[in-house]
């Protein structure tokens, strides 16, 4: 009986961890601009985490007279702690913006990579600089979201 009751409150402490590890993904505006927004968690130690997060958008433009659409992926390289074992609570993600890329597709469906600065407009002065920690708020289950002087929205656990 006593073998049986440790193995029971093991198998319940278990259960009762949450975890951000897992892939999500949901949308986020920022600077008036909206993204679709994909994460990555990976745990490396207990409650410790690394991943990338990839800000997506599509914008209607025109390039030398032509009406095309400009596609832009900005990926963020992370590191997090979750601050208690379960339920809610607040998460700092120090943000680093890794990479860019960008293409530009013409009304014939031809896709042509670039078109970042001349198309997009998108300043990358501040790639691999560090961002610097982002506060986010971790449901403890299935949803992260982010309300700051720079986004607001939430990303789903898939």
């Amino acid at each position: 009986m006593f073998r049986h009751t440790i193995l029971f409150v093991a198998v319940l402490s278990m259960g009762c961890r949450d975890t951000l590890e897992g892939s999500w993904d949901g949308e986020f505006t920022c600077a008036d601009r909206e993204y679709d927004v994909t994460a990555k968690f990976v745990e490396g130690g207990r409650f410790e985490f690394d991943g990338d997060m990839i800000f997506s958008y599509d914008e209607a433009t025109t390039f030398s007279g032509e009406p095309v659409l400009f596609h832009a992926d900005l990926k963020y390289d992370f590191t997090t702690e979750q601050t208690a074992i379960a339920g809610g609570q607040d998460i700092f993600l120090d943000m680093v913006w890794t990479s860019l890329y960008c293409e530009i597709e013409y009304p014939d469906g031809e896709v042509v990579e670039g078109g970042c600065k001349n198309v997009g407009g998108i300043d990358d002065a501040d790639k691999g600089e560090p961002v610097g920690m982002v506060q986010m708020r971790y449901s403890g289950s299935d949803r992260i979201s982010v309300d700051d002087d720079n986004c607001e929205g939430t990303l789903y656990l898939q």
